[in-house]
C-alpha cells in the first residue's frame, strides 16, 4: 500500500496552513488555486506560514482548475475554500471523482459534509477503522457505525482532549489513536487514507512545537 495521493482545493488562511503541514509529510501533494500567478510564485518560492505555527515548505505541484486533478488522480481531497464556493466545486469534482476517493471538508460552518455526501455518497473514517478491525479478526457488528454516529450527535460540537494538548503545546496521544489504526492497517494491507492524513497532520503540528 503506497502513500496516498493528496490534493487541497483552496489556498486561503485555512488551506495554506493545511497545505504546509501536509506537504511536509507528502511533498507530491497538489494545490488547487484560482490564481495562476500565485501558483507560479508558490512553485518558485514555496509556501511560508508564520505565527503560532511556522512552516517554510517547497511546492512541487499547483493547478488552477479542478479538472486538472485528473492527471494526478488523488485519493484524498481536502476542501478549504469559502463555503459559498462549495456548490460549484462539487460540480467541478464530478469530472474528477471516482469510487474510493475521500473528500474532506475543512470549511467553516455546519452541513458541508452533508452536501458532499449527497453528491458522492457517505463514507467516513469510521468505516476505515472497521475495515482494520475486521482485518485483525474482530467483528464489531453491522450497526456499529450508526451507533457511534448517534453517540457523537448526542455529545454535540465539542473540543476533544487532543485539541487542548495542541493548544498547550503538549505531547498528544495520536500515536496510540490514529497512529495505531494506520499501523495495523499497513500490517493487513487495508487502505486508510483519511486516518493517514489525519495522523500526519497532528504529527506535523505536534513536531513543529515539540522540536523547538
Amino acid at each position: 500500500m503506497g502513500k496516498p495521493r493528496i490534493a487541497i482545493i483552496g489556498l486561503g488562511a485555512t488551506g495554506t496552513v493545511l497545505a504546509a503541514a501536509i506537504i511536509a509529510q507528502y511533498p507530491e501533494t497538489v494545490l488547487v488555486g484560482r490564481n495562476p500567478g500565485a501558483g507560479e510564485m508558490l512553485l518558485s518560492k514555496g509556501l511560508r506560514v508564520s505565527g503560532a505555527i511556522s512552516y517554510q515548505t517547497p511546492v512541487k505541484n499547483f493547478v488552477s482548475q479542478i479538472k486538472q486533478l485528473n492527471r494526478s488522480k488523488p485519493d484524498l481531497i481536502f476542501l478549504a475554500t469559502k463555503t459559498f464556493h462549495l456548490d460549484q466545486i462539487l460540480k467541478d469534482l464530478e469530472d474528477v471523482y471516482r469510487p474510493g476517493i475521500k473528500i474532506i471538508s475543512t470549511q467553516n460552518g455546519l452541513g458541508t459534509e452533508d452536501l458532499i455526501a449527497d453528491k458522492f455518497g457517505a463514507d467516513a473514517c469510521f468505516k476505515e477503522a472497521l475495515a482494520v478491525a475486521r482485518g485483525l479478526g474482530y467483528d464489531i457488528g453491522e450497526g456499529y457505525v450508526e451507533q457511534a454516529v448517534t453517540y457523537l450527535m448526542k455529545a454535540g460540537v465539542h473540543r476533544d482532549s487532543m485539541c487542548f494538548d495542541i493548544e498547550k503545546k503538549a505531547p498528544t496521544e495520536i500515536d496510540f489513536l490514529g497512529g495505531k489504526v494506520v499501523e495495523y492497517a499497513r500490517q493487513n494491507s487495508v487502505a486508510t487514507p483519511c486516518f493517514i492524513a489525519m495522523t500526519n497532520l497532528v504529527k506535523a503540528i505536534e513536531d513543529n512545537y515539540l522540536k523547538i
